[in-house]
Formats: C-alpha cells, sequence, structure tokens
C-alpha cells in the first residue's frame, strides 16, 4: 500500500514538472531608488537640457541600446519636472563643432547658447553592459538567474559657465526561472536590457539633479534697454512673473590647472520679472548701476 501511494505521488509530481510553463521573478533596484524630489517645480524656474548622442562602448549589448538609453534619459528627465528638454536636429552638429572640449571661449559660448537656447547639454557613453547566468539543477527541476548588470557616464556640458561634468549611473536587473526538467525556457535579453539600463539612468539622473542644485538658477541677459533688460527664460520654463533676481557682470574666464572653473562676476544690481515675451523670454525692470554685456541672472 505503502509503495503504491508513494507511486501516485511521483507521477503527480512527475506531470507536474512536466508543464510547459516557467516562473519569472523580476529583482532590479528600480523600486530601491528613491522618488526624485520635485518640490522645487513650483518655486523654481526650469532648465532647459538638449540630449545629445548616447554611444555604446560595451562589449554587449543590442544595435538599438544607444536608441534604447536616450529614450529612457529624455523620460527620466522629464519625469522629473525640473526641465525642459529640447529636441535640436542641429546639436550633433554643434557638438562636433565645438569638439567636445573641456573650456570654451565667452563668445562661442554665448553663440551657442543663443542658437541652443539650452543651460545644459548632456551627452552620454555606455561603459559597461553584461549578463551573467547562474542555476542550480535538482532532481525535478533547473533553476537559472539571468542578470544584466550596466554602467552608463552621463557627461554635462554647463553652457553658461562653459564647464563639464560627469556622472555615473550604474543598474542591475535580473530574471530567476524555475525551469521543470530538461524544458529550458530562457527570459528575454531585451527586457534585461531595458530595465538594467533604467536603472542606471535612474542612478545617473539622481546624481546630476544633486549636481545642479548645488547652483542657483540662472539665465542670460540678452537685451538691456534702459531700465529694461530681456532674458532668454520665460512662461515655458516656469519662470513666474514677479519673481526677483540678481544681475550678474560677467568678467574674465577663471581657471585652474587647466579646468574651466567658472567666470568672475559682480553683482550690479536686482530685477523683476514683468512681463512675458513670447514663450521663451521674458522683460524684466532693473534697478542698479549700468553695466554693459555679456551678463546673467540668477535666482535669489
Amino acid at each position: 500500500m505503502k509503495k503504491l501511494v508513494f507511486f501516485i505521488l511521483l507521477c503527480i509530481c512527475l506531470i507536474g514538472c512536466n508543464r510547459l510553463e516557467s516562473k519569472v521573478e523580476r529583482n532590479n533596484k528600480l523600486n530601491k531608488i528613491k522618488n526624485y524630489d520635485i518640490s522645487k517645480e513650483n518655486i523654481s524656474p526650469r532648465r532647459r537640457i538638449a540630449i545629445g548622442n548616447i554611444k555604446n562602448y560595451s562589449r554587449f549589448g543590442t544595435q538599438r541600446t544607444d536608441t534604447i538609453v536616450k529614450n529612457i534619459l529624455v523620460a527620466e528627465l522629464s519625469k522629473t519636472g525640473r526641465f525642459n528638454i529640447l529636441k535640436r536636429s542641429e546639436l550633433n552638429s554643434i557638438l562636433e563643432e565645438l569638439a567636445f572640449s573641456k573650456t570654451y571661449s565667452l563668445n562661442d559660448i554665448v553663440a551657442k547658447q543663443k542658437f541652443l537656447n539650452a543651460d545644459y547639454i548632456i551627452t552620454g557613453d555606455v561603459i559597461k553592459y553584461e549578463i551573467n547566468t547562474l542555476g542550480s539543477k535538482t532532481l525535478f527541476s533547473n533553476s537559472k538567474e539571468q542578470q544584466a548588470q550596466a554602467t552608463i557616464e552621463l557627461e554635462v556640458i554647463d553652457i553658461l559657465n562653459g564647464k563639464v561634468w560627469s556622472k555615473i549611473g550604474k543598474g542591475v536587473a535580473s530574471y530567476a526561472y524555475d525551469v521543470n526538467l530538461d524544458l529550458r525556457n530562457y527570459g528575454s535579453y531585451g527586457g534585461l536590457e531595458q530595465e538594467a539600463f533604467t536603472a542606471a539612468v535612474f542612478d545617473g539622473v539622481e546624481k546630476i539633479i544633486k549636481e545642479m542644485d548645488k547652483y542657483p538658477w540662472s539665465a542670460i541677459i540678452i537685451k538691456k534697454n534702459g531700465k529694461n533688460i530681456i532674458i532668454n527664460s520665460g512662461l515655458d520654463d516656469n519662470l513666474n512673473l514677479g519673481t526677483n533676481l540678481n544681475v550678474y557682470k560677467q568678467g574674465e574666464p577663471v581657471m585652474y590647472r587647466g579646468e574651466l572653473l567658472g567666470y568672475e562676476e559682480t553683482i550690479v544690481g536686482t530685477a523683476v520679472v514683468k512681463s512675458y515675451l513670447g514663450e521663451n523670454a521674458a522683460v524684466l525692470e532693473y534697478k542698479g548701476v549700468d553695466f554693459s554685456l555679456p551678463a546673467v541672472v540668477k535666482l535669489k
């Protein structure tokens, strides 16, 4: 009788093990990364960002890896509510003209800024992407886990100050499988790639936001007429009427060991936003001493 019961249980187990089904468990760090702090959205104007090329220098990844990462980057920056994403078809030629130099002349910066109407240009490199498969076998099952690791480097060009800095983003994603007997059913490499790079972009964007928040929001003064000044920011950038700004006259570049740290700046007065000029410019009422361009305004 005991042998019969054992035989029946064994048959049930084998029948269950021969099902063409596998369990997929997603285990990545996306849910562990804190939400972006968007509390400043209503009290601070948005910064304008142009997204350049993303290049894949890793050994693996699909032919669409560059496009996938760029799309994720645009989506995540947009979700923060902190930026205006500018799409410029001419951006590639401009970046080639700048030749990715670590320093730019003030005239070049102002010229490119007026053309792009951007505060920052972000480019990126995929410097690591790999998939590893781990697993263990028992009598009736074959457990597998595929883990993808992605590392990206995001390079940020500060158009206003001409400085270049970068942040590294890292992400991990994995699929765990319980595959019955020899019915090998592996997961989608495309799905792993998407999730690993999404986690890496999350990490990189969070670091970029923290770095940018160290500096006050600013805009370039493009015209001065008596008590009125016009800046290249306005309604579309969440710049509210009545916003008070400090006005700075820009001077000589400040260099240290070959690196551009910024420009000499002297505060010359204050200004308040009194009207919009279209969607991307504003007219400010200025109070202070006379000054000549180039000059900028910064949030107090």
